[in-house]
């Protein structure tokens, strides 16, 4: 049964109906004039560069790969966030080329899998990575560029023409990107995304801000369609290689916004928290912060908007090309995941499960025709996320349909519900709820202080238990954890970051 419908149509003139993204990259570049495009730091140096350098970058680059015959090629990118990395993803989409995003974090034996899976032919690394992708080498016989190198002329003896002409010829819908899912579940899977649901990405964000960090990942979609979606609003790429060093990035580079998850908040919020909340004293230009990927920290919304900074929360899958559904976040409501559509997107909830369409909707799983028509039929993506909508319009997630806890008693239960409710616990750090027989019992991570004695740490949990205590006295009868196990080591995590559940028996 279809419960609600939200949608957008409100699309931009800019960046129209074009078959393929050299067209978007050169319309996208002539609307930046001569403003800086991209910035970076190399040790306490900040690099900028202006559109015209880096569209100069991208076309060079591209016509590079022509001549080494990767037209319609598959090429892996694979390092941390640098400008290297970038200008390869452009210059990959300008010159018809099929990318394939990779985790730096990934051994060489899972990247040598990857890649055979998706049929790479080359793969462009990191200098960091130069042990790692010369085992791949060895054991695959796949050719590997170090970006750098590259750039410098270093392979010219493995062209197999002197013609760069562009002449990229590709469709909306073939396919220019295969991303790989985290895989917290089973095994990875290859999601194609084609010309058109990338030109979306360019042409529906509305962010208008003149820079923004990015700090996460380039090989996740969220960070990638975001900064798709900033360089086609003029937006000003600054580019964070160590997440370590975000504070640095901040003040050095004069982000006024950033990409960010629910973590990062505390680093920020403990910075301001050192100058009483004036953001002033910081040096700081940030107003906004965007954010995905879990539920919001208690009490960080006040704290970040009494300095004047705007959190806005940003739900979306790999599989729509980034963002869905967005929102301003208060603390009233932290916990639903926005009530703003994308535009050309359309949302859904059908039979308790969130569904998709529209231009940012992926055409399949690479080479896995059976996943892929697990979860495209009757016309829409069914995401796999149980999902609700109050009645003024906010879209709440309320657990993963393969999640779904089934007691002895016949009760289903979602447990996200629940470490939602239980995890805007300052206390807690990490949380898994998981089904034993007719109870629900929480495996629970501390948010211990560092260096804290046993007698401090036996007040944390204390107050813990305090706090199931009493969201136990409000729950219904099924909804009740009456068992609580507390460990000293976080949880596994997968590629993006996010706990993966414990296999029980």
């Amino acid at each position: 049964m279809t419960e609600k419908m939200l949608s957008r149509d409100d699309l931009r003139v800019k960046y129209g109906d074009y078959n393929n993204l050299k067209d978007v990259l050169e319309e996208v570049f002539r609307d930046f004039g001569h403003r800086t495009a991209v910035k970076y730091m190399e040790g306490n140096e900040v690099i900028s560069l202006t559109s015209d350098e880096f569209f100069g970058d991208i076309k060079r680059i591209a016509s590079e790969l022509v001549r080494m015959g990767f037209y319609r090629k598959h090429i892996a990118i694979i390092g941390k966030n640098s400008y290297e990395w970038l200008l390869y993803y452009y210059a990959a989409l300008y010159a018809g080329c099929v990318s394939v995003p990779l985790s730096s974090d990934l051994p060489a034996d899972e990247i040598e899998e990857l890649c055979s899976y998706a049929d790479v032919e080359a793969v462009f690394y990191d200098e960091d990575l130069t042990e790692t992708l010369e085992k791949v080498r060895d054991a695959s016989g796949l050719r590997i560029y170090e970006m750098k190198a590259f750039i410098a002329g270093k392979y010219v003896s493995d062209r197999v023409t002197e013609d760069g002409t562009i002449d990229n010829r590709t469709q909306k819908k073939d396919v220019v990107t295969i991303m790989f899912t985290s895989g917290s579940t089973g095994k990875s899977k290859g999601v194609m995304l084609t010309n058109e649901n990338f030109r979306e990405n360019f042409r529906c964000m509305q962010f208008h801000n003149d820079s923004v960090l990015l700090i996460l990942p380039l090989h996740h979609v969220a960070t990638l369609t975001v900064s798709n979606g900033l360089l086609g609003d003029a937006s000003e790429l600054h580019i964070g290689s160590d997440p370590k060093q975000f504070v640095k990035y901040l003040s050095s580079m004069q982000s006024e916004a950033t990409f960010a998850v629910p973590a990062l908040l505390n680093v920020i919020t403990a910075r301001l928290k050192k100058v009483d909340f004036d953001i002033s004293k910081l040096g700081w230009k940030l107003g906004r912060i965007i954010c995905g990927g879990a539920t919001f920290p208690s009490g960080v919304i006040s704290q970040l908007n009494k300095t004047g900074i705007i959190v806005e929360q940003y739900y979306g899958t790999t599989e729509l090309c980034g963002g869905l559904v967005s929102g301003v976040m208060t603390e009233e409501n932290p916990t639903t995941v926005g009530y703003w559509p994308a535009v050309t997107m359309e949302a859904t909830i059908i039979d308790g499960e969130l569904c998709a369409r529209g231009g940012r909707m992926f055409c399949g799983y690479y080479k896995d025709e059976e996943s892929t028509k697990e979860v495209l039929y009757d016309g829409w993506y069914h995401t796999g996320d149980l999902a609700r909508v109050d009645s003024e319009g906010n879209w709440y997630l309320t657990g993963r349909k393969k999640n779904l806890i089934i007691l002895d008693n016949g009760e289903n239960i979602s447990p996200e519900e629940i470490e939602t409710k239980l995890g805007i616990c300052s206390d807690i750090a990490e949380i898994i709820v998981y089904g034993k027989g007719s109870f629900l019992h929480a495996e629970i991570l501390p948010a211990y202080d560092i260096g804290a004695s046993e007698e401090s740490k036996q007040a944390t949990r204390d107050r813990i238990v305090a706090f199931i205590d009493n969201y136990n006295s409000h729950a219904a009868l099924y909804k009740r954890v009456p068992f609580t196990e507390f460990r000293d080591t976080p949880f596994e995590k997968n590629s993006a970051g996010k706990v993966q559940r414990p296999v029980r028996e």
